[in-house]
């Protein structure tokens, strides 16, 4: 159900029985008849030579009547074959069929086209974010338990509202037979009906809700004035028995008081916000009837129909549009408001398709932001007139979801578990903050974990009658208070919180090198302390090598880098000149060995020197003593000649080593040996540094290690 004017026929209408059937349709589809409608275009099709035109509108005449099936089925047959159709919103069009079926990856292709074409209708992209991230949606459904009501009938029931012991809703059923429900829309024929409620009996018997209210033209929502026998009523503009048309030749939903006297419902008025121009409908009245949300097109919105707010002080202000947080170029529909929470029904924002419903949290008036209920009260259906009875903490609303009677059906729900949504927000900015690890805690037990995505967004389901704490956690951010909750006087919705992150402008950070190989080092335990050595934070280093700690002003800290057979470096910094920006401070570390030598070669070879062997005969000897360690061989050249030619040289430096440890007894499988040409020289000769041949001879060396343990960088050469 939609917020609908009704048209009135003029006289010109009968001379449409003489027009050909195509112009029929499109009469009763201006009309908003959209059955007569695709009888007339179905007919037309047969000699129509536009036929993709007829197509689309009989595809807009199911969509509207909620058919998204025969909606899909009718778009298709063109989309699929001429894609580039005169207007891009049949692309929009039918990526909201595709998503009613269920077949988010089509429809995201379809919203992307549409979003080049049409860049600035921000549903396009709230979708594709929707489908990207559908898991969001999904809520256990052994957690909420959803019942279809027995007021339910083959036509539309919709709107429920809690009233004394039962339930005011709307329904397009009817008391007269003679009426030919297929060639009316559902609109027309909605009145008021109650039923009551006994909690041993259950819901009793359907009746009218009041005859003078209820008219020939179309009633409600209503929305009850808290502790008072008053009303607000939607209905079309029609009062003492006439029937106001606006310009444009439509009878505009408005809003009209009633006060109840006795039993009789008397003194209807119209709203004082009422504007023939304009529709303006679905009243929601906060608990202490000063503040009114409401639905209406009047001109200046984002979009179709858009929700607004005015407050009570000597009289009603004047309608507040309730912004793009909440509204968008779609429709939003059906609010309802529960303690600082605004429910809704839109078609504009991300979703499981058709109408969802959203909730947005109040501050002074302000929506902070809008979140998903889900599935299950979502569908990819029509979903919408969410409300809460606040005596019974069941909530309700309506569908066109299978499982019902049929049409708009009122299902009613109850959870099992309380959801808690929210999301994670930079504080300085207040934008939404990817990438934060926020845990929840029970009796000091990480329970769950969620890490946000772009959006900011996240979910858990709580266990009933417990206490829980919430910690978040991310890089250069933090939480500056652990945030406390609890599920205890279980309550039927779905919790909302809002996570604000510190970013941090103050950091002692730096690179850990190995002092042999000059490469940075990853997984490096990195260790900050105060000055009462009391630690602070611990650290790892990731692939770049790099670790990096939020510090404050005014302090003395102590930094350890440590690494299994690496000897452990400290460095002391304080703060007591300095209050942001960034402190570096590098660490290199040695390599601890059983034991390390090194061997020198003439310029040019690759023969081992006389005077090298002593050295060689050792880590032999050693060798023998520790028979399972390895031996490590890295051999490199000077500068000098091309990094191919000194590549070689080197290998063949290695490989003269591994040759004399073969022969004197050592064991291939326990040598380790690489050439690294020029490319870890020791001091400053390298190419085009001139360089006295005393410096050059140093970087024409073996290395020779004897290691209890494969190193980690070679274990993944040997792989």
């Amino acid at each position: 159900m939609g917020l609908t004017s009704v048209h009135v026929f003029s006289q010109q209408n009968i001379g449409n029985l003489l027009v050909r059937n195509k112009y029929k349709g499109d009469q009763y589809f201006l009309d908003f008849y959209y059955k007569k409608a695709i009888t007339y275009y179905e007919l037309a099709l047969k000699k129509d030579i536009n036929k993709d035109a007829l197509r689309l509108k009989i595809g807009d005449s199911y969509r509207l009547l909620q058919d998204y099936e025969k909606a899909e089925t009718w778009y298709r047959e063109v989309m699929e074959v001429n894609p580039d159709v005169p207007n891009p919103i049949y692309k929009y069009h039918y990526a909201s069929a595709l998503m009613a079926a269920g077949k988010y990856d089509e429809a995201r292709g379809w919203l992307k086209a549409y979003k080049i074409e049409v860049p600035e209708d921000s549903r396009s992209q709230r979708k594709i974010d929707g489908i990207n991230n559908l898991p969001l949606y999904f809520i256990d459904s052994s957690i909420v338990e959803i019942t279809p009501l027995p007021m339910n009938t083959s036509f539309s029931e919709v709107a429920p509202v809690a009233y004394k012991d039962g339930m005011v809703f709307l329904s397009a059923r009817t008391q007269n037979s003679l009426v030919d429900h297929d060639n009316l829309r559902k609109e027309d024929l909605y009145d008021l009906y109650y039923v009551s409620y006994d909690a041993a009996s259950g819901w009793g018997e359907t009746v009218l809700f009041d005859k003078v209210l209820n008219t020939p033209f179309h009633e409600g929502p209503v929305s009850f004035y808290t502790g008072e026998d008053k009303l607000l009523l939607t209905r079309s503009n029609y009062l003492n028995k006439r029937q106001t048309v606006s310009a444009d030749g439509n009878t505009k939903l408005q809003l009209f008081t009633a006060v109840k006297t006795g039993e009789i419902w008397a003194n209807i008025q119209p709203f004082e916000l009422n504007n023939p121009s304009y529709s303006i409908a679905h009243p929601a009245l906060n608990s202490t009837n000063d503040t009114l949300f409401f639905v209406s097109d009047k001109p200046g919105g984002f979009g179709g129909t858009d929700l607004y707010m005015s407050v009570y002080a000597d009289g009603w202000s004047g309608p507040v549009n309730l912004g793009p947080a909440v509204n968008t170029e779609g429709n939003e529909l059906f609010p309802s408001y529960v303690s600082s929470r605004l429910f809704f029904a839109s078609d504009g924002h991300d979703g499981l398709g058709g109408l969802d419903i959203y909730k947005a949290v109040l501050e002074g008036g302000i929506a902070s932001y809008v979140t998903n209920l889900g599935s299950p009260v979502n569908s990819t259906m029509d979903d919408f007139s969410y409300t809460i009875d606040p005596i019974t903490k069941t909530g309700y609303f309506a569908s066109n979801r299978p499982g019902g009677m049929g049409s708009d059906d009122i299902f009613s729900f109850s959870q099992k578990a309380q959801v808690l949504q929210g999301i994670a927000i930079q504080e300085q900015d207040r934008s939404p903050l990817a990438g934060v690890q926020i845990n929840l805690i029970e009796d000091g037990l990480a329970i769950a974990t969620y890490v946000t995505g772009a959006d900011g967004t996240f979910r858990f389901y709580l266990p009933l009658s417990s206490d829980f704490k919430i910690t978040a956690h991310k890089y250069e951010h933090s939480l500056k208070t652990d945030l406390q909750l609890t599920t205890r006087g279980n309550q039927v919705d779905i919790d909302s919180l809002l996570i604000e992150m510190h970013k941090h402008d103050f950091f002692a950070r730096g690179l850990v090198y190995d002092s042999e190989t000059q490469k940075t080092m990853h997984d490096v335990r990195i260790i900050i302390s105060d000055e009462n050595s009391h630690q602070v934070d611990t650290v790892f280093t990731g692939i770049n090598g790099m670790y990096s700690f939020i510090i404050e002003p005014g302090k003395n800290y102590v930094i350890r880098a440590e690494k299994d057979r690496f000897s452990s470096d400290i460095l002391q910094i304080n703060t007591f000149s300095i209050s942001k920006g960034v402190i570096t401070n590098d660490f290199i570390l040695d390599e601890e060995y059983i034991d390390k030598e090194n061997i020198y070669f003439d310029y040019g070879k690759y023969d081992l020197r006389p005077d090298d062997l002593p050295v060689l005969h050792k880590v032999v000897d050693i060798l023998k003593r520790y028979p399972n360690d390895w031996l490590i061989i890295g051999a490199h050249a000077d500068s000098r000649g091309s990094r191919e030619y000194n590549q070689e040289l080197s290998e063949k430096r290695a490989e003269a080593v591994v040759e004399f440890f073969i022969t004197n007894g050592v064991p291939r499988d326990k040598i380790i040996a690489r050439g690294f040409g020029e490319g870890l020289v020791l001091n400053r000769c390298v190419d085009g540094i001139n360089c006295h041949e005393e410096d050059h001879s140093k970087n024409r060396r073996a290395e020779i290690k004897v290691e209890e343990h494969l190193p980690e960088d070679e274990l993944e050469n040997i792989k």
